[in-house]
């Protein structure tokens, strides 16, 4: 059962406690983390979150795969988000059988060009993720050089589709090889756009 608003039904003359007092919404690093204060008093199992856009209750999907959270101050990080949509976020509190909804809130996201992101960890052994963003679906190339520009290993060369990406190197060349420490350059190719950054491998 899902009740909008309230986790416990009072009389009227009874004061009535709302299961999530507060939900507030920022970007963060490309993402939209959402925060949220529950009620100490509703013994919750913990919390879903719902998101939609258009605002339509029937259009909401559950981001969470099982409830999570306690009473007090909850932080979740939606990173599937995608630049220039307009997303409606729900928490909904689990109290048995019963789930009761928070009020919503609408989050904007700007658009954002073709985007290479500083690989994580960074200096890295023995491996290390390098993410990027698509505007739009393309071809992508992305390659690691050594500071001669000679190419040490092909980490994709194929289609991907818009949204954030993330890609992993072992540290190793075509061949198998580990490669020594030093500055290397990886850099994406989508379409007629090219961009490089600076990794470090550290053995």
């Amino acid at each position: 059962t899902v009740l909008p608003g309230f986790w416990q039904v009072a009389g009227l003359s009874a004061s009535v406690e709302v299961a999530v007092a507060s939900l507030s919404g920022r970007l963060s690093g490309g993402a939209v983390e959402l925060a949220w204060t529950a009620s100490a008093a509703g013994s919750f199992e913990g919390f879903n979150v719902y998101r939609g856009e258009g605002g339509l209750p029937d259009r909401f999907e559950k981001l969470n795969e099982s409830p999570f959270g306690s009473a007090g101050e909850n932080v979740y990080l939606d990173e599937s988000a995608l630049p220039g949509r307009t997303y409606t976020y729900q928490i909904g509190a689990v109290q048995g059988e019963r789930e009761f909804l928070s009020s919503t809130l609408s989050v904007s996201l700007p658009e954002i060009p073709l985007t290479l992101y500083q690989n994580y960890p960074n200096p890295f052994n023995p491996s290390t993720s390098i993410s990027f963003y698509m505007p739009g679906p393309d071809r992508v190339r992305l390659e690691i050089f050594d500071v001669q520009g000679k190419r040490i290993r092909t980490l994709a060369d194929r289609q991907f589709e818009t949204g954030r990406h993330t890609v992993h190197w072992n540290g190793l060349n075509e061949a198998g090889a580990s490669v020594s420490s030093g500055v290397y350059l990886y850099r994406l190719v989508a379409g007629k756009s090219s961009l490089t950054r600076k990794l470090v491998v550290m053995r």
